[in-house]
């Protein structure tokens, strides 16, 4: 959904989220830019999330939604996560000029045994997330390392 008006600014979500992510976010934005925030494939009004989304195809989606939303050089797009990491595989090819990229929360990246390895992993994660009902699927996610807080000192 777009809100507001003047210079447009992209916000891409994160896995397991939607566009309402950034609902605080845009509050404050939207009388100096029109603020467009989007469900990406298989996230909040979007169809099923089992579609044949691919990076490039995103990508050439969000370069036409940035030709449409302003001049060359005039649209910013704010990434967040899995949406970092969309906004990341869009900077590294040709396409239309932005004014602004902003990466909050990306990956760096891997060495190339690291990066085999989380190949695998994803690999795995995907056929489990295509061979069970969305809901069966958050569970093991959520349970991941990263989402477990600060590890507490043991006195």
């Amino acid at each position: 959904h777009g809100q507001g008006s003047g210079p447009a600014i992209i916000f891409l979500h994160g896995f397991f989220s939607d566009q309402r992510l950034w609902d605080d976010v845009i509050a404050p934005r939207r009388r100096h830019h029109r603020c467009i925030a989007l469900d990406l494939p298989g996230h909040g009004g979007t169809d099923d999330w089992r579609g044949p989304a691919t990076w490039d195809g995103l990508c050439a989606e969000l370069d036409r939604l940035i030709a449409a939303a302003g001049p060359p050089g005039s649209v910013g797009i704010v990434g967040y996560s899995m949406g970092s990491r969309l906004l990341r595989q869009l900077l590294l090819r040709p396409g239309p000029a932005l004014g602004t990229a902003v990466l909050i929360a990306p990956h760096p990246g891997w060495d190339v045994a690291g990066g085999r390895a989380r190949r695998a992993a994803d690999g795995l994660l995907a056929q489990s997330l295509l061979s069970r009902p969305l809901t069966g699927s958050v569970a093991p996610w959520a349970s991941l390392p990263v989402f477990s807080g600060p590890a507490r000192a043991s006195a």
